[in-house]
């Protein structure tokens, strides 16, 4: 189990790489408020749902997590651009 200092810390890390790979025009559609919010709910609800695992676990559902992240998001571009 993580303190709620180590787990504010995780949450903040995750914050910041997924602000610095987001892609600008979606970073634009929001309200800087907005996406800080969501953000950081996100990224609180990831750190509850992954230490919530055993070890043995987490890796997989990381990466099953991040590959169906990904074919969304290149869903959505895709979809984007043939609008």
């Amino acid at each position: 189990m993580i303190t709620a200092e180590e787990r504010t810390k995780l949450v903040r890390q995750l914050v910041a790489l997924a602000s610095e790979n987001m892609d600008k025009e979606i970073k634009d559609a929001v309200q800087p408020t907005q996406l800080g919010a969501a953000l950081d709910q996100m990224a609180d609800n990831v750190v509850e749902q992954i230490l919530g695992l055993d070890d043995s676990e987490r890796m997989i559902v990381a990466m099953a997590t991040v590959t169906k992240l990904l074919v969304e998001n290149y869903i959505l571009q895709n979809a984007r651009s043939n609008v």
